[in-house]
Order: C-alpha cells, then sequence, then structure tokens
C-alpha cells in the first residue's frame, strides 16, 4: 500500500494519496484501503481548555468524522466508512515514584516561577546526570541517570508555590577575569565583576608579556615559549596593592609594641578574604602542550633537570609561607618523589594551600619583641591569623594529590589538550554550603574529588600582590606553562548545586 504522510494542525488530519502512488495495473473493480492508526493531537500551543473540569480516564472528548475526495480520473470513490471502532477518548496516566523516595517535584522548578517545566527538567538533568545528588536520584538507584530525567519529565506542568519576591540571587565573583577581556599587548587583563580589579600584564627584565592564543586562552608561566624567547623568559599577571595597612596598623615591631597594629584596618580587596571568610573559587586552564612540563623521569631534560623538585608549582595566589592567605598549584604527596626518577609524576594532584598567619592555630607564641605576636588575651586589637588551624604558623592543604592530570608519565607532558575546571570551596560556618559540612571542598570538571577540614585563613600582615601564573612562595616552582581560560573568585562558599550549575555554565562557554 502506498505510504501515507499524514499532518495536523491540531483539528484536522489530513492523509493525501497521489495518483503516482497507485499501482497503474491495478485492476478495474478493485478496491484499495488505507490505514490510520493512533492518531493524536496534541494541544495546541499548550492550551488544555477542551479538558473541562470533571472530565476523567477514557471520557469520550467528542465525535470525530471522516470525509474523503477523490479527483483521479477513472476512478470511483463509492464509499468512505472506516472498518474499526473508531475512539476518542481522553488517556490518563499515573506517575508511580518509589513509596520511600523523599523526592520534592518542586525541586524540578528550576527557575521558581511556579510551575515546572521542560526546560526546567532538562537543564538540570543536563547538570546532574552521573552525579550523586540524592534531590534527582528519582528512583534511589544511588546515581541521577536518564531514567532519572524520564521520571522527572512527568512532572512537567506540575504547580508549585510561587516564591515571594525575588528567588535567591545567584552568587556573583568578586573577582572575574575572563580570557576573552584580554588580547596581546594589552598592558591590562580586565576584571568585568563590576570592582574593577584589573590585573597587570608584567612586563620588563625576564617578564614577557602573557601571551594569547588563537582558542582565546592566555598563556602564562616559567619558559620560552616563543622562538625568540631568551632563557629565563617568564610571564605573569599581577595587581599590587591587593591588601594593604593605613599608617601605624601594619603589623612591624614597633606598632604592635604601640598596640597600634591591627588587622581590623586591613584595606583589602574582596577576592582577599578576611579572617576566616568563607570564599569559592573558580579557575579553568590546561597545561601548555607541547612543553615539558616538569622533569621526565627519563633523564631528557625537563625543567631544571633529573632530582629538581620540578614541579611543585604555584599557579595564582597571594603571599608567602606563614603569613596569611591562600594559592593554588600542583604538587605530590610526598617531596621525594620529586628526587626519584624511577617514581616522580610532574603536576601529581592540585593542591590549594591556605595560611593561618604567624602565630597561627592552636597554641600561639607570646611576642617577645622579635618573633611572633602575642596571644589573643594578651593582645587589644585583632590579630591577623586564625585560631582555626591546626599549625602553628601555616594553615592547611586541600586537594587530590593522588591524581595525575592526564600526563605521560615518560616526558612529563599533557597527553591531550583537555581543560580542566576546578572550584575549590571553604566554608567556615556549618550549613552555609551544605548541611553540617565544615571544611573545604575540592570539585574537578563538576565531581567532588575531595573533602578536608581545612580551615583557618589569615590576612597577610604586609602588602601584598595577587600572582598568576608566577610563584609567590619558597621551595615552590613556577609553572612550566598554563593556559588560562578563566579565573573567578567569589567571597561565599558556594554550594554543591551552585558549583554544578556554574560548572555547566562554563563547559558550554569553553568546551572540553
Amino acid at each position: 500500500m502506498p505510504i501515507t504522510q499524514i499532518s495536523s494542525d491540531g483539528q484536522l488530519f489530513v492523509a493525501t494519496i497521489s495518483g503516482e502512488e497507485i499501482s497503474p495495473t491495478n485492476p478495474q473493480g478493485q478496491g484499495l484501503s488505507f490505514d490510520l492508526c493512533e492518531l493524536t493531537i496534541d494541544s495546541v500551543d499548550g492550551n488544555v481548555d477542551f479538558l473541562q473540569e470533571g472530565y476523567g480516564d477514557s471520557m469520550s472528548l467528542g465525535d470525530i468524522q471522516f470525509e474523503a475526495t477523490e479527483d483521479i480520473a477513472q476512478y470511483e470513490l463509492q464509499q468512505f466508512e472506516p472498518s474499526d471502532l473508531v475512539e476518542n477518548k481522553l488517556s490518563l496516566s499515573t506517575v508511580v515514584t518509589f513509596v520511600d523516595s523523599n523526592f520534592d517535584p518542586c525541586l524540578l522548578d528550576r527557575d521558581q516561577d511556579g510551575v515546572i517545566t521542560t526546560q526546567d527538567v532538562q537543564a538540570l538533568y543536563d547538570i546532574y546526570v552521573n552525579t550523586t545528588n540524592l534531590n534527582y536520584d528519582i528512583d534511589n538507584s544511588g546515581l541521577v541517570t536518564e531514567n532519572d530525567r524520564q521520571l522527572a519529565l512527568q512532572y512537567v506542568g506540575t504547580l508549585c508555590n510561587a516564591p515571594i519576591g525575588d528567588p535567591p540571587p545567584v552568587p556573583q565573583p568578586v573577582l572575574n577575569l575572563d580570557c576573552l577581556n584580554y588580547n596581546q599587548g594589552d598592558e591590562q587583563w580586565l576584571d568585568i565583576s563590576g570592582n574593577d580589579y584589573h590585573f597587570e600584564a608584567v612586563s620588563g627584565g625576564s617578564a614577557q608579556p602573557p601571551i594569547k592564543n588563537n582558542d582565546g586562552s592566555i598563556t602564562v608561566g616559567d619558559g620560552e615559549f616563543l622562538p625568540e624567547d631568551p632563557q629565563g623568559t617568564v610571564r605573569y599577571f599581577r595587581r599590587t596593592g591587593a591588601i594593604s595597612y593605613p599608617p601605624g596598623t601594619s603589623f612591624t615591631n614597633e606598632n604592635i609594641a604601640a598596640g597600634t597594629a591591627d588587622a581590623a584596618a586591613a584595606e583589602r580587596e574582596l577576592y582577599i578574604p578576611g579572617i576566616d571568610q568563607n570564599f569559592s573559587f573558580e579557575f579553568v586552564y590546561r597545561f601548555t602542550p607541547f612543553l615539558n612540563h616538569g622533569q621526565d623521569i627519563a633523564g631528557f631534560g625537563g625543567a631544571g633537570g633529573e632530582g629538581s623538585g620540578a614541579n611543585r608549582a604555584k599557579i595564582f595566589g597571594y603571599p608567602t609561607y606563614g603569613q596569611g592567605g591562600f594559592n593554588f598549584g600542583t604538587g605530590y604527596s610526598n617531596a621525594a618523589y620529586a628526587f626519584d626518577p624511577d617514581s616522580f609524576v610532574p603536576y601529581r594532584g592540585i593542591v590549594t594551600d591556605i595560611y593561618g598567619g604567624y602565630g597561627a592555630g592552636t597554641q600561639p607564641g607570646t611576642w617577645d619583641g622579635e618573633t611572633g605576636y602575642p596571644h589573643p588575651s594578651e593582645y587589644p586589637n585583632q590579630l591577623p591569623y586564625s585560631l582555626l588551624s591546626n599549625s602553628p604558623y601555616n594553615g592547611r592543604d586541600t586537594g587530590d594529590q593522588s591524581i595525575s592530570l592526564n600526563l605521560d608519565t615518560m616526558f612529563g607532558i599533557p597527553t591531550s589538550l583537555d581543560k580542566f575546571y576546578v572550584t575549590v570551596v571553604f566554608n567556615i560556618d556549618e550549613g552555609q554550603a551544605g548541611p553540617g559540612f565544615r571544611g573545604s571542598k575540592t570539585y574537578l570538571n563538576g565531581h567532588l574529588i575531595h573533602e578536608d577540614l581545612a580551615i583557618g585563613i589569615g590576612i597577610p600582615n604586609v602588602t601584598k600582590s595577587f600572582v598568576i601564573g608566577a610563584n609567590m612562595q619558597g621551595g615552590w616552582s613556577w609553572p612550566d606553562g598554563v593556559d588560562v581560560f578563566s579565573l573567578k573568585i567569589y567571597d561565599v562558599a558556594l554550594t554543591e548545586q551552585e558549583v554544578l550549575i556554574k560548572y555547566q555554565e562554563n563547559l558550554n562557554k569553553y568546551g572540553v
């Protein structure tokens, strides 16, 4: 039989049979039949006004009328009656989830406009599929799957209590550096947070301007990236005056003795956390391809040569060991790796260090005029260090030091052009970034890879710059080459949901 093309405008079904579809050898007088099965009219423009109150399953929705016309010569339409029963009835279905499920359908109302839409569901499950987020694991399998997505779609149209007033604001970065806002030759990398915390592209001496790549990324670090680069070339960004003290308030011995030094007087830009303040950062980057990163275990002349300790590197952050602040880089769980050519893996793991400041810890030292600061009970003003750290001088570190970031262990170079999406959250106040959560969480490519009790950040006791692409601490190397796409810092602890949403947004922007 001919293939019948059926179209519908919501009220009329049209099936057209052309003369070419009928065999010319069909004998005169032989009838032809055409099957029209399971015709469904979707609601027009999302309206369901024809469903009046009181309608139930299998109730009639009205009569269906058929008519046929023919305009083919030598063919006669003798009758038109459907041979089978035609039903036009309402079909209702009920979605059953697990009885013991704690699933709240209104969590699917992503935009919080009071109604669950297909767009809400698809956007959420694009983020959460293959995660363990219990809010969206409808079938209680322990993992959010495509089955959960299909179950969630059954709730489209569900009404939820519309929020009173505006929904909670989405956290916005206090520092927002996007690679699209820097071009080769620019003197500054422009901050688009609205705070105008622009970073200087350092130039002069051994420093050359960071390199703008064709894919938008910006190359920073220590290395000869261009044929004309002299040995020892470095590329980095810097913002001076990230934190400073008004006269008489800095932590010099003189001011400490006079009792005028005061951490509360510190003038810090918003991306510099205050003492034991919640904060988060997002960093999108990759290791610059086609370079010998770190030490290669075969001794073919990686950075510094065999046994150099490269590349235990700091990539961005501010101040030095023991003075408060934070920085991010790569590291290894055992420094012996750096000196063992049989075990060393460059960029073994990712590490965020937070520093409590001099005198930090549960047993801060008493100031003697030269070494350290007084105990809080002995000092009239706020001290620049944290009492939450477990170390007397520095704070804690967080990160997954076991992860090998897609490297060729023979040559110490990235094996692909993959980007890494790192989000680190520090939360001092329980419950702000998740029920009962207090400490740090490190996410890599949208997945939680490490959770730690690391808390205890302090404020540097001297004026310090924030740098990107440079080492700011003794005992660590400069990165041999990092292509930076984005750095965002928040003055709040991001929740897991916020982390995943922002990861998806970054992924859509920068790709894999």
